[in-house]
């Protein structure tokens, strides 16, 4: 069924929904504020902690239980659907098939492109690893918790457990990226970067992002070739989880 999923979010965030899904957490801040203004007011709950675990604490228990008790329903059609809303309202809250441009696609910098291969890992291939590892639970929890690096009050926490999460997302994501791409040109710092801390997330996806590219200068450092560069490593991921799938049901 996780395979099912993942094609169906993938198919709809690439070809039916573009500019609805740049809007999908726009709501999150306010939930957030909200929160917050229950929980600094009073000086033992003003944890970013507890501020952070109230904050996932909702979600978790409404979709564990509503999972737990109707995701056999209708001969597990209902699971299905459920799998499929919360799967695709994780992924972003970009698009990482259709990056926002502020400037003209001439004037794009390799910085730019370095940033839009680094967010695709947080935007798309973090979430459907901890789906895949898992399950919706886990792909949702870790969205919450890198949305809310947004928040100046839960900034230092929500930040150190999103590297904390996507230590090893970042290495299957810039490994797929080296495999569809020049895998010979940032062969080198992926093995040097490799077993560096979660903080060093950033760094690694930026430098053996571009060097897949095999981005020199600026003119080469295109972002349609990055974007395409996305799809490709998309579509490796589709065809090693149905090979492994299929060596499952073997």
């Amino acid at each position: 069924m996780k395979l099912l999923v993942i094609v169906l979010c993938l198919l709809a965030e690439r070809f039916v929904v573009h500019a609805a899904s740049h809007k999908r957490f726009h709501w999150f801040s306010m939930y957030i504020s909200y929160v917050e203004q229950r929980f600094l007011k009073v000086a033992f709950l003003s944890s970013p902690w507890l501020i952070l675990a109230f904050i996932l604490l909702p979600f978790v228990v409404i979709i564990f239980f509503t999972l737990f008790y109707f995701a056999n329903s209708v001969y597990g059609f209902v699971g299905l659907l459920l799998n499929l809303i919360i799967v695709y309202g994780c992924i972003g809250p970009g698009n990482p098939f259709y990056p926002v441009h502020t400037t003209a696609e001439k004037e794009v910098s390799r910085e730019d492109i370095a940033e839009y291969l680094e967010q695709v890992n947080g935007q798309l291939f973090a979430v459907l690893f901890w789906y895949i590892v898992l399950g919706p639970l886990a792909a949702m929890m870790y969205r919450l918790i890198s949305q809310s690096r947004h928040q100046p009050s839960l900034n230092l926490l929500a930040s150190r457990l999103t590297n904390i999460f996507d230590w090893i997302p970042a290495r299957i994501t810039v490994l797929l990226y080296l495999l569809v791409g020049n895998f010979q040109a940032g062969l080198r710092d992926f093995s040097k970067l490799f077993f560096k801390p979660p903080a060093n997330n950033q760094t690694l996806l930026r430098v053996c992002g571009l060097q897949a590219l095999d981005s020199s200068g600026v003119e080469s450092a295109k972002i349609l070739r990055a974007e395409s560069l996305v799809e490709h490593a998309v579509i490796l991921l589709l065809v090693l989880l149905a090979f492994f799938t299929l060596v499952a049901w073997i």
